[in-house]
């Protein structure tokens, strides 16, 4: 509809009356009905301030709003949601309630919590909109957000850290407590490429957890492949050793770098346990 057909309407006395038109008044100023938005609390939940945001997006346009921030000398150049997060947080100083929650955890759950690089944790605060701070020195995490939020976050976790176990006998030949087999170059490829975790339990058993059987049963594939395969870079000289069993007094070279390959000789590694003769 017009202006002038609009104001015609208005100034017809019998139409006025049948609509309940009242008369035109000059155009009120936008940033005062911007500012008429502002909510009386300093402290919003995550809901209200949602809801916040979806009645100042239906009452004006991108234009408006980036006008409006533009005279405040803030950045303008955003979309429209968050023009409108700015003139929440940083022109009328509202923010979201904030609540924390500490919560220990088992090494586990932080492992798959993190996930390859840290991803799955960028992925869990920004799907939940909170933030978590993890503690690896004392096994715990805490989730800061609204109360919604927290919940929301604790749910994902929990699915996050769902797992299947199995268990298989160690080797004779390898280390076998959790810090020096987790510190193994090779496993911790295994357990980040497949997302798959390693430990030994008090019967000195390995137990291998992750969300797939098949990651499970990989990983036990590579596991064995490698313990009998020794990585040429592996730098772990106790990771396998000789076992036999040798006659007293009998006799065995300590150290024959003739015996080694050259590889083994420019690192400087010594060979302990039994060489035999060459044969020419």
């Amino acid at each position: 509809m017009s202006n002038n057909l609009l104001q015609d309407l208005c100034q017809s006395k019998n139409l006025s009356e049948k609509f309940s038109l009242k008369p035109l008044t000059a155009i009120e100023n936008i940033d005062d009905i911007i500012e008429s938005y502002k909510p009386v609390k300093e402290f919003l939940t995550s809901i209200e301030f949602r809801e916040l945001v979806n009645k100042i997006d239906k009452a004006f346009i991108v234009s408006q709003l980036k006008a409006f921030l533009k005279k405040r000398d803030l950045d303008y150049k955003l979309k429209k949601v968050k023009l409108i997060e700015k003139l929440i947080s940083e022109v009328w100083k509202v923010e979201i309630k904030v609540e924390e929650q500490y919560i220990q955890a088992k090494p586990i759950d932080l492992f798959f919590m993190l996930g390859p690089d840290g991803k799955t944790l960028r992925e869990l605060e920004s799907q939940s909109n909170v933030k978590i701070k993890i503690d690896l020195k004392n096994l715990s995490y805490t989730i800061a957000g609204s109360p919604q939020d927290i919940e929301k976050a604790k749910d994902m976790i929990k699915r996050v850290t769902s797992y299947q176990s199995v268990t298989m006998e160690l080797p004779s030949h390898i280390k076998n407590n959790n810090k020096s087999l987790q510190e193994i170059p090779f496993v911790q490829d295994i357990c980040m490429s497949l997302r798959i975790f390693i430990e030994v339990d008090t019967n000195k058993q390995l137990i291998i957890s992750g969300p797939l059987q098949q990651n499970i049963k990989e990983a036990s594939r590579l596991l064995n492949f490698a313990w009998h395969q020794p990585d040429q870079n592996e730098t772990d000289l106790l990771l396998c050793n000789d076992t036999a069993n040798f006659n007293e007094y009998s006799f065995f070279p300590i150290h024959d770098s003739e015996t080694m390959s050259l590889y083994n000789r420019y690192l400087n590694w010594h060979r302990v346990g039994r060489v035999g003769p060459k044969v020419f």
